[in-house]
């Protein structure tokens, strides 16, 4: 999984930083993450099969692919924003998510943040909470 680390971090509650400064390898496998994450395989599995069917449809798209009716979706924080403002963009922080999630879930969504990985770990939570056409673009380098 391309996000392995911010799967670990965000949805086993296991932060990797904090589980190689205890000198603890990754788990590498569904018995590894379920005595770290001290859930059952069953458990486990489950878990990573809901993730699988989060991306059934590629999450990040390439910018040729974006249509033009896509609402922007900015997760940067405060600091991140004022610096480099997004004209039209919509602040996930700044709005009432409840709101705007019954509007958002046959609407193109593309989200952007500091990094990739910032912006794949919200369109996930989107998707999650059924916005299916939530996006992030593509690293350039990545091609």
């Amino acid at each position: 999984m391309k996000y392995w680390e911010v799967v670990l971090r965000e949805v086993f509650l296991l932060p990797p930083t904090l589980l190689r400064q205890s000198g603890k390898d990754l788990p590498s496998s569904i018995g590894d993450l379920a005595v770290a994450a001290d859930l059952d395989p069953q458990e486990v599995t489950r878990i990573l099969a809901r993730l699988d069917a989060l991306q059934e449809v590629p999450v990040e798209v390439a910018p040729g692919d974006v249509p033009g009716d896509a609402i922007l979706v900015d997760v940067r924080h405060a600091d991140e924003r004022a610096l480099a403002p997004v004209p039209g963009a919509v602040c996930l922080q700044e709005i009432d998510l409840s709101d705007h999630l019954p509007a958002w879930r046959n609407a193109t969504l593309l989200v952007f943040g500091r990094d990739s990985s910032q912006a794949w770990s919200a369109a996930m939570y989107l998707r999650d909470h059924g916005c299916v056409r939530a996006f992030t673009l593509r690293d350039q380098a990545q091609g």
